[in-house]
């Protein structure tokens, strides 16, 4: 029912063998111990591999929200009530709720600007200490959570045209709603591992 801009696609392969060679574990991938590490040797690759794919599933989420709520100013602007003939823009219910999602779309803009700085400066030094780790993992996964958040109150007040075939804000909350099943943009497992790192539990998530 969504997808859209995720790139998501069902891929179906028969009677193949996969070398050797060609596997890749997900513990040298958190490890930072693949062949790939020792042939390249720009920060770039130094990142490790959840910290960047797991963003490629999660802030396609905050272009499609900010998409969304272009089109819903636009097209409440032109709006009238149906009994009275009031400016529909005019409800202050309506002007809160586009507020909300302006902060919110502020924060996780910002949050991704910084995480990504720091993704570089990391992979620079090579100083990738677990809790930190685990934290930005946890500030990527909950980014989507935060999208569906503020999609659903766009959602509540684009009308009766929301829910046909076509209209930009239900095609947003349908893809946006479809990304947060993915398993990397489930929060719950990642903030756990949080709290039990400040806790002093050890790391039970690769995916960071």
């Amino acid at each position: 029912m969504g997808l859209c801009p995720t790139g998501s696609n069902d891929i179906v392969v028969d009677d193949v063998f996969v070398p050797e060679h060609r596997v890749l574990r997900e513990r040298d991938m958190f490890n930072l111990d693949c062949p790939g590490h020792a042939l390249n040797s720009e920060a770039l690759y130094a990142i490790p591999f959840a910290q960047l794919f797991n963003r490629t599933v999660s802030t396609t989420s905050i272009g499609s929200l900010r998409r969304a709520l272009n089109v819903f100013v636009e097209t409440t602007r032109k709006k009238r009530t149906t009994y009275t003939g009031l400016s529909v823009a005019s409800d202050p219910t309506i002007q809160k709720a586009v507020a909300d999602v302006k902060l919110i779309l502020s924060d996780l803009e910002l949050r991704l600007a910084a995480d990504l700085a720091e993704l570089e400066a990391r992979a620079v030094s090579g100083d990738w200490p677990i809790e930190r780790r685990a934290e930005l993992g946890h500030s990527t996964t909950a980014m989507v959570s935060r999208c569906v958040e503020a999609i659903d109150k766009l959602m509540l007040f684009s009308g009766g045209k929301a829910i046909y075939s076509g209209n930009v804000v239900q095609r947003a909350f349908l893809d946006i709603h479809c990304a947060r099943a993915h398993v990397a943009n489930n929060p719950y497992p990642y903030a756990r591992n949080v709290g039990g790192l400040a806790f002093g539990f050890d790391n039970d998530c690769m995916d960071l």
